[in-house]
């Protein structure tokens, strides 16, 4: 299944670290859907979402620090979007500049 490949990545770029977290999100949040594409691909859910547990207890599924600094860009961005407050954007923005360690193409630069 795509979303144990994507938990499992330990790619450093933005993108990586997304699919990570959507898929960790997948699997960890009792939603209908996750429960019918198990049920679809012949696969019992609880046993599925164990394993997967099971992969993040015995620290096969982890993050890097660069992609838990990707996760903290991406809600400070999110957030930074959501403001209409003028100096709460710049406090924000001040806080995405202070990530370190990522790389950006110029069109992803805020």
């Amino acid at each position: 299944m795509q979303a144990f490949e994507d938990a499992l990545n330990m790619g450093q770029h933005k993108h990586d670290a997304y699919a990570k977290q959507d898929s960790y999100n997948w699997f960890t949040n009792d939603t209908q859907n996750f429960t019918n594409i198990c049920w679809f691909a012949s696969f019992e859910p609880d046993i599925i979402r164990s394993k997967f547990n099971e992969l993040i207890s015995n620290k096969t599924i982890r993050y890097t620090k660069i992609q838990l600094k990707w996760l903290r860009y991406r809600w400070l961005y999110k957030q930074y979007r959501q403001s209409h407050d003028k100096v709460e954007r710049r406090k924000i923005l001040k806080e995405i500049k202070s990530i370190g360690g990522l790389k950006k193409t110029p069109e992803e630069k805020i």
